[in-house]
C-alpha cells in the first residue's frame, strides 16, 4: 500500500483539463493514469492510504493516449497506444475489493488502415450503454473531428450504425461529448480557420445544424 496523497508524479500524469481521468464507485475512489509504459490505475477508500499500481491497459505511453467515462454501474475507457492507428474501447464495473469486472474483451472501435491516424480522444457512455467515442481523424496531415458510437449496449461494440461515423466538420482541434439522455449526445469541438471556431451540434435520432460562436456563450436545446 502506498501512504500518501500523491500517488503519481511527473509534468503530466492526468488526462487533459476536458477529459476525465477519476471517480468514486464501491466506496472507493479511483485514479487512472499512465506510468510512461502502461495504462494503470489506483484505488483508495479515504483518499489517504491509496493501493500500489495496476495495469488496466498495457501500451499507454502517455497520458492522452486514452480517456475514461463513469456513469452509475460501469466505466468506459478509450485508448488509442501507439502508432495510433486504431482506436479501442471497454467497459467495465468496478468492484468493492479494487477490482474491476469487464462486461467483455478489449474492442476495434475504430480502424481505417492506410497510415489514418486518431488523435485527442474522447469516449462517453450514455444512459442506454451505447459507447460514443470522438476523435481527430488524420491523415494526410488534415485533422478531422469526427464522431462514432456503438452498435450494441453491452459492453461490445458490435457495428457501427448507419451514418456513424460521422464527421463534424472539415478540420479541428478538439472535440467533447456530453450525453444527454438515451441515444442522444451534443458534442462540442473547436476548428481550426475561421472566426467562429467554438461549434456545437446535438445529436438525437438525427444531427442538429452547426452552430458556431467566436468564443462567446452558446445555447442549444438538449
Amino acid at each position: 500500500m502506498v501512504t500518501d496523497s500523491t500517488v503519481v508524479s511527473g509534468s503530466a500524469p492526468f488526462a487533459h483539463r476536458n477529459m476525465k481521468n477519476c471517480f468514486k464507485a464501491a466506496g472507493r475512489f479511483w485514479v487512472f493514469t499512465s506510468n510512461g509504459t502502461d495504462g494503470v490505475y489506483y484505488t483508495s477508500q479515504d483518499g489517504i492510504t491509496w493501493s500500489s499500481a495496476t495495469v488496466f491497459r498495457t501500451g499507454i505511453v502517455e497520458w492522452y493516449d486514452f480517456s475514461l467515462w463513469y456513469r452509475g454501474t460501469f466505466f468506459v475507457y478509450a485508448c488509442t497506444p501507439e502508432p495510433e492507428t486504431t482506436l479501442y474501447v471497454r467497459r467495465g464495473t468496478p468492484n468493492v475489493d479494487g477490482t474491476i469486472t469487464w462486461s467483455a474483451a478489449e474492442q476495434s472501435a475504430v480502424s481505417e488502415g492506410g497510415g489514418v491516424e486518431y488523435n485527442n480522444i474522447y469516449v462517453a457512455l450514455d444512459t442506454s450503454n451505447i459507447i460514443w467515442v470522438s476523435y481527430l481523424r488524420v491523415s494526410g496531415g488534415v485533422s478531422v473531428p469526427t464522431v462514432s458510437k456503438s452498435g450494441n449496449t453491452d459492453g461490445t461494440w458490435g457495428s457501427a450504425p448507419a451514418g456513424f461515423p460521422f464527421t463534424l466538420n472539415a478540420d479541428g482541434s478538439g472535440i467533447k461529448l456530453v450525453p444527454t439522455s438515451a441515444g442522444k449526445i451534443v458534442v462540442i469541438y473547436n476548428t481550426t480557420s475561421g472566426s467562429t471556431r467554438v461549434r456545437v451540434r446535438r445529436y438525437s435520432g438525427s444531427w442538429s445544424a452547426e452552430l458556431s460562436s467566436a468564443y462567446s456563450p452558446l445555447s442549444i436545446a438538449v
